[in-house]
Parts: C-alpha cells; sequence; structure tokens
C-alpha cells in the first residue's frame, strides 16, 4: 500500500518543480523593476497568480470545491458525482442546454454533469 504522506510529498515537490520557480522569479521580479515596467505585467502578475493559486487548489480539493452527503457504501468521489447529477436534475437540464457555471472553483462539476 502507497503511503499517502509520501505520495502528497512527491507530488508537492512536482509542484515546486521549475515552471512553479519560474513563475515565483517572474513575480518577485516584477519588484525589481520602475513602477511603469511593473505596471505593464500585471496582466502577467495576474494570470499567473491564478494559474498558481488554481493549481493549489486542485491539488488540495480536486476538481470538485464542494462536499455532499454519503451514503452507505458510497466513495467520497460518487457523492459528489451524484450530488452534481441531482442539482441537474433539479434544474431540470437537458441535452444541448447552455448554462453559467458562476461558481468559485474550476469548472469540475459543469465538465462532469455537461
Amino acid at each position: 500500500m502507497t503511503n499517502p504522506s509520501h505520495s502528497k510529498k512527491r507530488l508537492l515537490g512536482d509542484l515546486a518543480s521549475s515552471e512553479v520557480q519560474s513563475t515565483v522569479d517572474q513575480y518577485r521580479g516584477l519588484y525589481d523593476v520602475r513602477e511603469e515596467k511593473r505596471k505593464e505585467q500585471y496582466t502577467t502578475l495576474v494570470n499567473h497568480y491564478y494559474d498558481l493559486a488554481t493549481d493549489f487548489y486542485e491539488f488540495g480539493w480536486g476538481r470538485h470545491f464542494h462536499f455532499a452527503p454519503r451514503r452507505k457504501g458510497e466513495s467520497f468521489q460518487q457523492s459528489l458525482f451524484r450530488h452534481q447529477y441531482y442539482l441537474a436534475d433539479r434544474l431540470q437540464l437537458k441535452p444541448g442546454m447552455e448554462v453559467l457555471d458562476v461558481g468559485c472553483g474550476v469548472g469540475g462539476p459543469m465538465g462532469n454533469i455537461g
């Protein structure tokens, strides 16, 4: 059996890869330049921030940033999917309908339902 703590440390090591380090270095570098130059780079800064934040949220939460009551014998993942399908049913969603997901996640439920 794999040690979850070991797997988590390995994944955190992967997240601390050269890509993440490069992004952090670029962020820090923005404060080593004139204010005008920094303002020119704000779009890049914001994009990097949200890319990194999303990676860490997905690492901790997966693609579903919610909980659902679990039924006996049901896995955590199954409870999430069941709850998403329940909501889609309550909203009377049908194939071909367009739905705007305005939640605070990464679109996991919509990717599952759609």
